[in-house]
Parts: structure tokens; C-alpha cells; sequence
């Protein structure tokens, strides 16, 4: 299993970011972290989120994960298969949300 550590991007010696919002963020986090290609390259991937982290919103998420979630064929089981995530109750609890909030089921009736 690999193991990828959001303090390597979200601290930097004594200042530390302790909300993780917005898709360009996200997108740039993905970037840096080589998720993409991790996934890819590896069955499991552990994400682990320190204590400090206050926030883990669903743009985050959104940024951090669309191209693996595309790879992965917007398939919200293989996405709960390959990625396990450490953190405190409630970023689990934000990260469960954003999970759902990324593949919802598009072939839903819309409102007019």
C-alpha cells in the first residue's frame, strides 16, 4: 500500500494550511502529490490527513481526485477500493460527503 501524507503540501516548517478548499487548489494538490500516476501504479493508496486540518471541502476533493475518478470510469466503488483515508471523525465525515457529492447519479430525474 502507498501511503501519501497531506503534510508534505500542507506545512511548511511552523505555518501550516488547515482548511482545504477549492478545486483549482485541489487540482494543483493533485499535481504535486503525482496522485494520478500513484493510483495508477498502485492497488491501494493510503491518504493521510493530519490533525490539524480543520476542512476538507467537497472543491477539494473535486480538484484532487477528478482525474483519478475519471480513470477510474466515475466508478465509486473501485474509487472506495483503491483510496483508504486516515483522519479524524470529522474530516471523515466531509470526505464521505464530497465522496458522494462526486458521483452522484447523473441518470437521476431532473427538476424542471
Amino acid at each position: 500500500m502507498y501511503e501519501i501524507n497531506l503534510q508534505d503540501i500542507t506545512q511548511d516548517g511552523n505555518k501550516k494550511i488547515t482548511s482545504l478548499g477549492g478545486k483549482e487548489n485541489g487540482l494543483n494538490a493533485a499535481k504535486k502529490l503525482n496522485i494520478k500516476q500513484i493510483a495508477s501504479e498502485n492497488e491501494t493508496v493510503k491518504i493521510v490527513i493530519p490533525e490539524y486540518i480543520n476542512g476538507f471541502h467537497s472543491s477539494y476533493f473535486a480538484g484532487l481526485f477528478s482525474e483519478v475518478i475519471s480513470d477510474l470510469k466515475n466508478n465509486k466503488k473501485d474509487f472506495i477500493d483503491k483510496f483508504i483515508f486516515d483522519a479524524r471523525d470529522i474530516i471523515l465525515e466531509q470526505i464521505n460527503d464530497a465522496i458522494d457529492l462526486c458521483f452522484m447519479d447523473t441518470s437521476a430525474i431532473k427538476l424542471k
